[in-house]
C-alpha cells in the first residue's frame, strides 16, 4: 500500500514507509542500527535523476534521527557550494549531540582543523569524541561525485579519495554516498568503493507506476491500462516524473485521460513557461551540465539534437575520430546522461528531456 501524502513538486517525499523503496529502506536501517554491536556497514546507491535517491537517504534520516545512539549527517553539495564553514556547521551540529560535555581544548582544535582544511584530522577527531561519547555518526553525502569541488581549494591539505579513506577507516563513521552511476561513485572512491555495499535504484513498473500516480492524485485520476503503458514509455518509471505527470493532468482538469491526453498534457507542460515539467527539465538539465560539463560533451548532444544520431556522422561534421565520439558517449553514460548507443546509433532516451531540449534548441536557451 502506497502512503498517502501530500506532493509537491520537485521535493524529496520524506516517509518512513517509502513507496516501494520500503524493502532497501528497511535493510539499510538495520545495517546501521548494528553500529551499537560492533558491525561497520557502508553503502553506495545510485540510480537516474528523478528515481528517489534524496528521498530515500532523507527517510532514512527520519527514522535514525530519534534514536539516542545514533546520529544522521546528511549532506547534498549538488546546489550548495561545499565550503569548510558547511563542513563545520554539519560536524558542530554533530557534536551537540554528545552526551557529555566536549573539553575546550578539543572544541578549540577540531574548529582549527576545518579551518586550516585538514579535514583528515578533523574526522579522526570526531570519531574520537563519538567513541568517547558512545555515540556513531552515519555521513549521508548526496551527489558524492560532486564533493570533488572541494579539490579547487588551495588550502585544502586532503584530496577528496583520502577524506574518504580516512572516513571509511574511521570505527564510529559509517558512510552513505549516492549518485546517478556507479562509475560516477568510483572516480570518488577508486579502490575504496569495495567497502561498500552497492544497491541500485531500479525504475518503477508499470502497475507500480499505476499505484503511484492514482496515489498522487489522492485517488483523483482514473488510469486503465493503455494509458499506463502510455506512461510507462514516456517517463519510464522514474517517480518525480510520475508526479509532475500527475499534477499536470489535474491541473488541466483531465481525470480520465486517454492515450493522447497524456502526450499532449506533457507538451504542453513543457512549453509554457509555468509548466511543471519545463521547470523540472530546466533543473535537470543543470544538474547535467555539472556532470558533464560543457564543451564537446555538449556538441555531441547538439548533434544528436539536430538530428545526427550516427557516431560516424557525428565524427564526420566535428572533425573527429569515430573512437574519439565513442569515447565520449562512453564517458555520458557514465554521468548518468540517459544516452543509448546501439549499432553506432547514439539516442537520447529520456523522451520528456529530448522534448525539451528540442524546444530549447529552437530558442536557443541554456546552449
Amino acid at each position: 500500500m502506497v502512503v498517502n501524502m501530500r506532493f509537491i513538486p520537485w521535493r524529496p517525499l520524506i516517509s518512513e514507509k517509502l513507496p516501494f523503496r520500503t524493502n532497501i529502506l528497511n535493510e539499510m536501517t538495520i545495517a546501521i542500527k548494528r553500529l551499537e554491536r560492533g558491525v561497520k556497514l557502508s553503502y553506495m546507491i545510485y540510480g537516474p535523476l528523478g528515481i528517489g535517491k534524496t528521498s530515500l537517504l532523507l527517510s532514512l534520516k527520519k527514522i535514525l534521527e530519534p534514536l539516542s545512539a545514533i546520529v544522521p549527517i546528511y549532506l547534498n553539495p549538488t546546489w550548495n557550494f561545499l565550503t569548510f564553514t558547511d563542513l563545520k556547521d554539519i560536524l558542530l551540529d554533530t557534536l551537540s549531540k554528545v552526551k557529555t560535555k566536549v573539553e575546550i581544548k578539543e572544541f578549540n582544535t577540531l574548529l582549527t582543523y576545518i579551518d586550516e582544511g585538514r579535514l583528515g584530522l578533523a574526522f579522526e577527531l570526531l570519531d574520537k569524541l563519538l567513541i568517547d561519547n558512545g555515540l556513531y555518526a552515519v555521513l549521508m553525502i548526496d551527489d558524492v561525485s560532486t564533493i570533488t569541488r572541494m579539490s579547487r581549494y588551495s588550502d585544502l591539505k586532503i584530496t577528496p579519495y583520502s577524506l574518504f579513506e580516512t572516513i571509511l577507516d574511521r570505527d564510529n563513521i559509517c558512510l552513505i554516498v549516492s549518485d546517478t552511476t556507479r562509475a560516477l561513485i568510483n572516480k570518488v572512491l577508486r579502490s575504496r568503493i569495495s567497502d561498500l555495499i552497492s544497491r541500485p535504484l531500479s525504475p518503477l513498473k508499470e502497475k507500480e507506476e499505476l499505484s503511484l500516480l492514482v496515489e498522487f492524485s489522492d485517488d483523483k485520476l482514473s488510469l486503465n491500462d493503455e494509458v499506463a503503458h502510455k506512461i510507462h514509455q514516456l517517463t519510464r518509471g522514474i517517480p518525480l516524473y510520475d508526479h509532475i505527470l500527475g499534477l499536470e493532468l489535474l491541473r488541466y482538469g483531465i481525470k480520465e485521460p486517454s492515450f493522447n491526453d497524456i502526450e499532449v498534457v506533457i507538451e504542453k507542460s513543457i512549453e509554457e513557461p509555468d509548466g511543471l515539467f519545463n521547470f523540472q527539465m530546466r533543473m535537470l538539465h543543470l544538474k547535467y551540465i555539472l556532470k558533464i560539463g560543457g564543451g564537446f560533451p555538449l556538441k555531441i548532444v547538439l548533434e544528436i539534437i539536430r538530428g545526427n544520431n550516427s557516431v560516424s556522422e557525428i565524427a564526420r561534421r566535428t572533425g573527429k575520430s569515430y573512437q574519439y565520439i565513442a569515447m565520449y558517449a562512453k564517458r555520458l553514460r557514465e554521468a548518468g546522461f540517459p544516452l543509448q548507443q546501439e549499432d553506432g546509433e547514439l539516442k537520447i532516451v529520456d523522451r520528456i528531456y529530448l522534448m525539451w531540449l528540442r524546444l530549447v534548441f529552437e530558442k536557443c536557451w541554456y546552449f
